[in-house]
Parts: structure tokens; sequence; C-alpha cells
């Protein structure tokens, strides 16, 4: 099964894929390498609003494939290193979170990840530096915690929700391990993106023009308020890392309304916590979600084939959000007040 399951993730990859995504890629390689400012090449249609060590990964294949002359191929190949991503969360599940061949197979299947990575989002990338920077963390290795965490963070800016979880598992009688994390963590990626700063007036308006909205928000002020609430409970109770970063992450599904790639940040730390776990429970709501929300992203594409889904897509689409929240509140719950059933060992526990 575990072999089939490979063999069909990497299957997907050669089905056709156009996105905005995987052409705001070609123009930020075909800006890397013709002046090195990728954040005017794509600046203000296709917004490259990222941190630049994507771009940084870009930069050698559009040097081998012309992003724009050879734009299918180079779309496909920029897709390799989500599809790596993919693979390594999958053998990291397996390593060091005590997974079986059914875990990961269950992983490599699983729909979300496979059609957010096809179109060429890269948020498995940081999600599995996310979750090399939680297991660090929870083996008392702070400097290669930091650095993933970092690297993480230089891909996009979401880890950063892991900083202060992960800093305040750090025993208080000795601050040095989490001063050197707190420094390393954030000194990574504001070297990789600080010369943009000078050197391109573009670099400030490109994040600013796509996040400075969601930021400012209301539904984002009170998601930061029920993130603070969940961390201090988290620490009230005793929560692994691994389980405090579920707790703080899952609430933004309900507050805000994200991006379908955005669930790839919350499924790599529950399908860690379900390797240790194994209730079925937790499986249908994990499962629930991941096909709710590709029945959700692909729902536009049979529309077009089926019109006569047309007259029910608002249906279709409330549905799917009440069932999504459904299972988003399932798990929350599941972390908040029935926690002890999670594993205890000292390689799950912060303390």
């Amino acid at each position: 099964m575990a072999s089939a399951s490979v063999v069909i993730h990497l299957a997907a990859f050669y089905a056709e894929e156009s996105s905005i995504d995987l052409m705001t890629w070609s123009l930020a390689a075909k800006g890397i390498l013709e002046s090195g400012d990728f954040y005017r090449s794509t600046f203000p249609g296709n917004c490259f609003c990222y941190p630049p060590l994507w771009a940084w990964l870009l930069a050698p294949i559009g040097a081998l494939i012309n992003p724009v002359d050879q734009y299918q191929l180079f779309a496909f190949c920029s897709r390799i290193p989500i599809m790596v991503g993919n693979l390594a969360v999958g053998f990291l599940l397996l390593r060091r979170f005590r997974a079986d061949m059914s875990i990961f197979s269950l992983w490599m299947l699983n729909p979300i990840a496979i059609g957010v990575a096809q179109a060429g989002d890269f948020d498995v990338l940081p999600a599995l530096l996310s979750l090399l920077a939680i297991w660090f963390a929870e083996r008392r290795k702070p400097i290669p915690s930091a650095i993933s965490l970092g690297l993480g963070i230089a891909f996009k800016i979401y880890p950063i929700m892991f900083l202060p979880i992960i800093l305040l598992s750090f025993p208080k009688r000795n601050l040095k391990p989490a001063v050197e994390f707190f420094f390393i963590s954030l000194l990574i990626p504001i070297a990789a993106s600080m010369p943009y700063y000078f050197l391109t007036p573009y670099f400030i308006p490109s994040l600013l023009g796509y996040n400075a909205p969601r930021v400012s928000s209301a539904s984002f002020l009170i998601y930061a308020v029920v993130y603070l609430l969940a961390l201090l409970y988290s620490r009230f109770r005793g929560l692994s890392i691994l389980e405090a970063s579920a707790l703080c992450l899952l609430p933004f599904y309900l507050i805000l309304t994200p991006h379908d790639q955005y669930y790839v940040w919350a499924l790599v730390p529950l399908f860690a916590l379900f390797a240790s776990n194994r209730l079925g429970w937790d499986f249908l709501a994990i499962s629930s979600l991941s096909i709710l929300l590709a029945v959700k992203r692909y729902l536009g594409f049979a529309a077009a084939k089926w019109p006569i889904l047309l007259w029910a897509m608002p249906w279709i689409r409330m549905a799917i959000s009440v069932g999504n929240a459904l299972c988003i509140l399932f798990l929350i719950f599941r972390l908040a007040v029935i926690f002890d059933l999670y594993d205890k060992s000292p390689l799950y526990r912060s303390n």
C-alpha cells in the first residue's frame, strides 16, 4: 500500500496544471535570473508576496529551463521540490514520530496535500521545517530547532506562530537555550530578506500589498486573542509542543477565511499527533476535513464540466463549510479536553 500511495502521489504531478501561482513562479525565476529583483518582475499583477527562499529554489530550475519559453516544463519542474517536501513529511512521520506504513500511506494519499502541491503551492516546505523545529525542541535541541524554524519563516511568514509555543517550552531555570532559539530563528529570515529591503523598492509593497489587509482585519485581531488564550491554556494543562501547536493553529481556520492551501499548515502536525494516537475518531475528523477541502477545491472544475451543479453550488459550499467547522471543533475539543489520551512518552512531552 505504501508503494502504491507513492506512485499515485507522483502520478498526480503529471496532470497538467495551470494556476496563478505557477505563473508567478515563472516570472519570479525570470526576474531573479535577469536582474535579481524578482519582486519587481512579479509586481503588481502576479505579486510574489513571500520571503525570498522559495524564489532562490526556483532560480536553478529557471537557469536550466527557460521559465517563459518552456513554461509547461518549468511549471512541472518547479513542483518537484514540493513533491520532495511531501515525501519528506511522510518519512519524518515514519522515522521520528513512530508512524507505521499505513500513516505514511494516508499522508501520501491525502487529497488536499496532493491538490495543493499539484497547483504549485509550496506550503508543505515551511510546514515540514516547522515540524522539524517542533521535534528538535521536544528533544531539547534549541539550535537545530531554531535553524529549522528560521528556514521555515524564510519560506513563508506563518511559521512564526510556532515561535512563542516553542520558546515557552524551554526551562525557566536556564534562559540560554531560549535566548539562542529566539535570536537564531529570527536572524535567518531577517538575514535572507534584509538585502531586498535596501535593493528594491518593491519588497515591502509586495509583502504588504497582499498581507496587510488581512493583518489589519478585525478577524485577525480576534484570532490573535484566541491564540494567546490557547497558548496560556496549553501551558496550564501541560500540553506537548506538538499538541499546543495544533491547538493554537486550529482556531485560525474558524475565525479567518484562509485559502485551502493553508490547511496544510495544520494537517502536518495533526498527522504527527495521529501517528502517536491512532484513535479512530481523530482519523475520521482529519480524513473528513481533507476530503471536504478537496471537494471544495475541485468544485469549480466539476461545475464547468457538469453545469447542472451550478444551481447547487451555494448549498454544497455551505455544507462543506459546516462540515469543516465541525471537524475543526472536534479536533480542538480533543486537544483541549481529552488531551490525556495522547502519548505521554518523553518524545512527545515538552516538560
